[in-house]
Parts: structure tokens; C-alpha cells; sequence
């Protein structure tokens, strides 16, 4: 049988922090899921090590990516009826991760979750405050606000395969589909006990 869900990864050199994404799946009480990872051109060995923990392993040029594509590549080849996707540089703050985020899929109005995040000591002091002002501690359901992160999120299978990622966007391709199925009297909701770690070492040049 095909797993009920389907994790989507995209990387780019994110081997720093790829394991422990990889080991916090692999630890989730939730056991119903596979793992795809999409890699636009990594020289750090990030391909291999998702390898290692069972992924599925596709490629895009790098000279091809958008956030769109890319995550289209991913959802094309997933056999769940859920699509989760996380960013590479983020891992689960608890073992319920998975099972909270496909939860509120049980209200069939509910189109797209979306998930907690926090940040790390590696963090900025302005990124972890940004992270805390857009990310709260209760959840909600969202009428009417297009708002979205697809570092932390899912949707639902059938949904995507009537509204693929718009791969013309160089970015927000997540808070545009969004948009799209509330249009479609969907909803989207915030699972603020759906959470992660999400770290950013970036300079500000960068």
C-alpha cells in the first residue's frame, strides 16, 4: 500500500543540518510516510546522506529552480495523499511533528496547515524575534488570509494535482496557493503544535 504521506525535502548544500531532519522523521510517532528530496545542485554531500535515511532522491538544475518547480518535481513523484514539506535547514521539536500537521486534514474544508517555527542560538536575535511575531503559540484556522510557509507545511494530494505550484514565482509560491484554494472556499490552518527548529546562519550580505 502507499504510505498516507509524503515528505518533501529541498536542499541545497543543507548537509549541516539535513541529519537531523532526517533523524527526527525517522523518531516521529507517526509512522505512515515516505521521504522525497529535491536537490538543485549540492556539492556537499546533502543528496547522499538523505539517501542514507530512505529518501528518494531527484535532481533540478540549478539553473532551472524556483521554489514552485521544485516542489512540484517532489509532489509529481509522492504517493501519499498528504504532501508535507520541509525546508533542509529545519527538524522536529517533538516526535508528534508529523501526525500534528496532517491532523486538522480531518475537517475536509481544510486545504493547506502550515506549522510552528522557532528559532536556534545559531539564529539572529532580529530572525528568532521575526519567527516569534509570525509564528504563535495557538492555533487557528485562517478565513481570508493568505498566509503560508512552505518551510513547515502540507496540502492536501488531490488539491495540488488541480493547483500545482505557480513555478514562475521566485518566491511565496506557498502563500499564492493559498490564496488560490480560499478562493475555492477552502481553508488554511495554523498548527501552532506542529513545530520546528528552523535555523538560518546567513550573513546579512547573504
Amino acid at each position: 500500500m502507499p504510505p498516507e504521506t509524503s515528505i518533501v525535502i529541498r536542499t541545497l548544500n543543507e548537509a549541516k543540518h539535513l541529519e537531523f531532519l532526517l533523524k527526527g522523521i525517522h523518531s516521529q510517532n507517526y509512522k505512515n510516510w515516505e521521504i522525497i528530496l529535491v536537490d538543485s545542485g549540492s556539492t556537499d554531500g546533502s543528496p547522499e546522506i538523505a539517501a542514507r535515511y530512505g529518501a528518494r532522491v531527484f535532481h533540478i538544475p540549478s539553473h532551472e529552480f524556483t521554489f514552485g518547480r521544485s516542489l512540484n518535481i517532489g509532489c509529481r513523484e509522492a504517493k501519499g495523499k498528504y504532501l508535507v514539506f520541509a525546508s533542509g535547514h529545519v527538524w522536529p521539536i517533538t516526535n508528534n511533528w508529523l501526525r500534528n500537521i496532517v491532523k486538522p486534514f480531518e475537517d475536509p474544508a481544510v486545504a493547506m496547515v502550515y506549522g510552528r517555527q522557532k528559532g536556534t542560538d545559531a539564529n539572529r536575535l532580529s530572525e528568532t524575534r521575526d519567527l516569534e511575531a509570525n509564528f504563535g503559540p495557538v492555533s487557528n484556522i485562517l478565513i481570508d488570509e493568505a498566509k503560508a510557509n512552505n518551510g513547515n507545511s502540507a496540502v492536501r494530494r488531490d488539491l495540488w494535482l488541480t493547483q500545482p505550484f505557480d513555478e514562475s514565482l521566485p518566491g511565496l509560491e506557498d502563500v499564492d496557493w493559498a490564496r488560490k484554494v480560499e478562493r475555492q472556499n477552502y481553508r488554511v490552518y495554523y498548527a501552532a503544535e506542529a513545530s520546528v527548529y528552523h535555523v538560518h546562519e546567513e550573513s546579512l550580505n547573504q
